[in-house]
């Protein structure tokens, strides 16, 4: 059943687009190597921001602004330092695009993320006990590291495949601490959400884990009920979480007890995703109302409220609030507008597959994947899919088929092409 649009997606994206423009002039202007600011403006993956923008736009002019961005993250910054890049500053998904595109960059952009995977700070090892949630982006880089390396085409190694297991159990271990146990010394949404990031990006690139979906619902709650104002107050704006969930003793972190509604959209996409996966309305409510919060909002060139995106011009533009939009907001509206795919153990099909289950009357059966090859023959079977969708669905990989039965109808959404195919 079609679920209703996110409310306001048409003016999110044409804020983005605007800006597009201004960051894509800003570069063009300023962008001499090394320069500090162009370094600055690629925080949180400047170059992943602008691919995304020319996938909405369709507009190839903004081809340019993508090598600018690539330039200013790893020509300028990562290859010079033999991917020892800063553990808050890790990131590969810009690089993994010219990879997967097989643009003129993706020889360098591989040998970036090889670099990165090696050298990276976090990422291979550590003197210092990143079990601990103060070090959570961290972890959450690192294992995106590893995730987008193997997606990459890069063969992990056994050690490799050993700590990208570690990091996962470290961010896991890190919600415990915000969420469960309450040890940690503070929690800030947007690192939670960083967190739920890498930890989704495992669910649905390497296995499903049995483990994340509730560990991000628990984060969700929490996330909501400690640090959500819908209102403004003393703290700032409304509809916006706090910066920490306390403030720290001697007001080490000025922010702490002030809401930041340019994070927003760091924090939304785990509700969507909390929403597709259980079918819990109050998921996607509380979803499109953190969406709507993060909305720029400007005024006669002037923010009002919403996200601050720095100047409404090329003179200066905030890159890096930019790309905290774009980082992964979009994944958001794909979720929060798909239908929840309760019952389903296995729709992006990694993993083992299970028996299929005995044939029926034609049903239908929705699937939803980012990996979707080969009308159906990659998904492993799931048990009781047979007898709900009787023939429309065959064998899968490492799983028994089920059971004939009457030809059912399946619909396959695919979330990375966002295509919909109907068997």
């Amino acid at each position: 059943m079609p679920q209703p649009p996110v409310p306001s997606k048409a003016t999110y994206f044409a804020y983005l687009v605007e800006w597009a423009g201004y960051l894509k002039t800003w570069y063009e202007n300023n962008n001499v190597p090394p320069s500090d600011q162009g370094l600055a403006n690629a925080f949180y993956d400047l170059e992943s921001s602008a691919f995304k923008i020319r996938d909405h736009t369709g507009n190839a002019t903004w081809d340019p602004w993508i090598q600018s961005a690539f330039d200013a993250y790893v020509t300028y910054y990562v290859l010079p330092n033999n991917g020892a890049v800063q553990g808050f500053r890790n990131f590969t998904e810009g690089q993994l695009e010219d990879v997967l595109r097989s643009t003129s960059r993706s020889s360098s952009a591989l040998n970036s993320i090889q670099l990165q995977l090696a050298n990276g700070a976090y990422v291979a090892s550590s003197s210092e006990n990143i079990a601990v949630s103060t070090f959570s982006r961290e972890v959450a880089y690192g294992l995106l590291t590893h995730i987008n390396a193997e997606r990459a085409g890069i063969l992990l190694t056994g050690p490799q495949l050993a700590r990208r297991s570690q990091l996962l159990d470290f961010a896991l271990g890190h919600i415990q601490q915000w969420a469960v146990n309450y040890s940690a010394p503070y929690y800030r949404p947007f690192m939670g959400g960083i967190t739920a990031k890498a930890l989704i990006a495992y669910f649905t690139h390497v296995a499903e884990d049995s483990r994340i979906v509730p560990a991000i619902k628990t984060l969700a709650d929490y996330t909501w009920s400690s640090c959500w104002k819908a209102n403004s107050g003393a703290w700032g704006q409304g509809n916006s979480f706090l910066y920490t969930d306390r403030v720290l003793p001697n007001n080490v972190e000025p922010q702490d007890g002030f809401t930041h509604p340019t994070l927003n959209m760091l924090i939304a996409p785990m509700f969507g995703f909390v929403w597709w996966r259980t079918g819990i309305q109050q998921y996607r409510t509380q979803g499109d109302a953190i969406f709507l919060g993060g909305l720029p909002n400007y005024s006669g060139g002037f923010h009002v409220s919403g996200s601050d995106l720095g100047t409404q011009s090329p003179t200066n533009p905030y890159g890096k609030q930019y790309n905290q939009q774009l980082f992964w907001g979009p994944d958001y509206i794909t979720w929060a507008e798909s239908d929840p795919v309760v019952g389903q153990t296995n729709p992006t099909g990694n993993g083992g597959g299970g028996a299929g289950g005995g044939g029926g009357g034609g049903g239908l059966v929705v699937i939803v994947t980012s990996d979707f090859v080969n009308n159906g023959a990659d998904f492993q079977t799931e048990g009781g899919i047979g007898g709900l969708g009787g023939a429309g669905v065959g064998a899968g990989v490492n799983g028994s088929p089920g059971g004939s039965g009457l030809p059912g109808k399946v619909v396959i959404i695919n979330i990375k092409n966002k295509t919909i195919t109907y068997l």
